[in-house]
């Protein structure tokens, strides 16, 4: 007998720690410490299994000033049941910027186009897409989403990510030394962030942040270089096809169907961000390849077979700097060797050593996720290819991406148009519903959103503005076509173009009912008008019919206290 108490005794000491911790952990839950971390969170409004998405999930990987700006700013607002109703087809959506979508165009993103193709074509299934994705952050935060996702009932993953993979998560605290951590670090971390022990701990030991950029001086200074062929390059796309194959088999976890998308880009209209040239080139051979750059360059414009030529010589010296693939290619295209012309532009970026875009690499991972299967039905919409195809030379430049990446409406509309066609078959299959009708154009999807040539030069506008803060690194190539667009704009404007296109509006939400981002819109353009009393009535009616979520009483309120001001 006394044996066995000892042993008890000792396993009792021994779990005393965890419950030491457990109880520390109850204590600080109860008395309200930390901060909840999970995607989706109670609404308390809407009753018992009504949740909503959480700010905090996003705001905890950026600076101090985007984080408190994420956190009192409603952006996203998904209200769903935990479990769904038998009629609805729910899709979550993961990516960065270009899969949200931005003011003001955030009321023609890749989603709401989806949306309206799909409801057109299986008018007997109710479609509830939420858009769980993020501007600036990569697969690391996505795939804990996709986690936890899984719960609520989801019956497709639609996933278009890869431009952020390197900048994702405001990477200067997951990079030490031009090396990534690893992506099971990156979810451990996530995870144990979450308990509000953690969370105390790490309160006495503050990460030093570092301010984001002002300038591009800065930006140079203090960005880290990731080379090709290097092993922090390298472990980026590891980390990639990791997070990528756990979206996957979360997806599966939650009984949903996967559609995976290559990421398209502007690879033609815009020089690499950076170049380095490889390591140990002596001085000497540097100044030679300096100066057959500078003279390719210089004949580039009216001699692009002396241009070539030149570039040839300095290819032999070193042929690691993007920015001479990229002339290679401007090269090749004046020349008319397309498919020469293709392969240089696409060298030049996968040698970017700011890979801000997703490169071969990212998009030959889909590609082979896709076709593995991993035990989910994954589908396959070849973005990438679209993009080139409907390039006029088969290349994609500024067609559909007015920067890098960010694609204008139109760049919207073809993204959401190729994953219908991928996808409508799924919606099939899970539904049992036969499509009735065929995929919408462009300007009847528009017209369902509610676009009007007013809201359309808006756009063009916004886009100028972005392109601003690129000009001044490349002034030989932006603001590009969208200065000839803006004046085609303009000048298909009506006279009343206030009317028209709140006219639009309302026959957009004849077809819609009521729907949060046309109302957005509708407020807008009232008050760019000077109607001030009725914008106040516009947004009373938000508060009225969406004032129960996050972001519907946030733009209610927003345009109330801008009419008090």
């Amino acid at each position: 007998m006394p044996i066995r108490k000892s042993w008890f005794l000792l396993f009792f000491l021994c779990l005393l720690p965890f419950i030491a911790l457990a109880g520390a952990e109850v204590a600080l839950r109860a008395i309200g410490y930390g901060q909840d971390y999970s995607l989706f969170i109670p609404c308390p409004d809407k009753g018992s299994g009504t949740y909503t998405v959480n700010s905090h999930f996003y705001a905890r990987n950026f600076y101090t000033e985007l984080k408190k700006n994420i956190e009192e700013t409603a952006r996203w607002g998904t209200v769903l049941q935990k479990k769904k109703k038998e009629d609805v087809f729910r899709i979550f959506m993961f990516g960065g910027s270009v899969a949200m979508g931005e003011d003001p165009d955030k009321a023609f993103n890749i989603p709401r186009f989806l949306e309206v193709m799909l409801q057109e074509a299986f008018p007997e299934v109710h479609f509830e897409i939420c858009n769980l994705a993020c501007f600036a952050l990569g697969s690391a935060v996505m795939s804990d989403a996709a986690e936890q996702a899984s719960c609520f009932s989801p019956d497709l993953y639609l996933i278009y990510m890869g431009n952020n993979e390197y900048l994702g998560t405001m990477l200067s605290q997951w990079h030490r030394n031009g090396m990534p951590h690893k992506a099971w670090l990156v979810r451990c971390y996530y995870r144990a962030q979450q308990y509000r022990l953690v969370q105390l701990v790490q309160s006495f030991f503050p990460e030093k942040e570092s301010p984001a950029p002002k300038d591009w001086d800065d930006f140079y200074t203090n960005a880290f270089k990731l080379k090709a062929g290097t092993a922090g390059r390298e472990r980026m796309y590891r980390n990639y096809e990791k997070n990528l194959q756990d979206m996957c088999r979360s997806a599966r976890r939650g009984g949903a169907d996967v559609l995976l998308s290559t990421v398209g880009t502007n690879i033609a209209a815009l020089p690499p961000m950076g170049s380095a040239h490889r390591e140990g080139l002596a001085e000497e051979e540097r100044v030679r390849w300096e100066q057959y750059f500078a003279a390719g360059c210089a004949l580039l414009p009216q001699e692009p077979q002396q241009a070539l030529d030149q570039f040839q010589k300095a290819m032999e010296i070193d042929p690691d700097p993007a920015k001479l693939h990229f002339h290679m290619g401007e090269a090749f295209a004046a020349l008319n060797r397309l498919a020469e012309a293709k392969s240089a532009f696409q060298e030049a970026c996968d040698r970017d050593i700011y890979p801000v875009r997703a490169d071969s690499h990212i998009n030959a991972a889909i590609r082979q996720k896709a076709q593995e299967k991993d035990g989910a039905t994954v589908w396959l919409a070849d973005v990438e290819a679209a993009f080139a195809a409907a390039s006029p030379i088969g290349i994609a430049g500024q067609e559909f991406c007015y920067d890098f990446v960010h694609q204008c409406i139109e760049g919207n509309y073809r993204i959401a148009s190729v994953m219908f066609d991928a996808v409508a078959d799924a919606v099939a299959l899970r539904t049992g519903q036969m499509r009735q009708k065929e995929k919408l154009d462009y300007e009847h999807c528009c017209r369902s959103l509610g676009m009007s040539p007013l809201l359309y030069v808006r756009c063009v506008n916004a886009i100028l503005d972005d392109q601003e803060h690129l000009r001044e690194l490349f002034p030989d190539y932006l603001p590009g076509r969208f200065t000839q667009l803006k004046k085609e704009a303009e000048a298909a404007l009506p006279e009343s173009a206030v009317d028209d296109a709140l006219e639009a509006i309302d026959s957009a939400l004849e077809i819609r009912g009521e729907d949060l981002q046309l109302r957005r819109l509708r407020c807008e353009i009232l008050w760019d008008a000077g109607r001030a009393k009725e914008m106040h009535q516009e947004a009373q009616k938000i508060l009225a019919h969406f004032g129960d979520t996050p972001l519907g009483a946030f733009t209610a309120r927003s345009f109330i206290l801008a009419d008090g001001q």
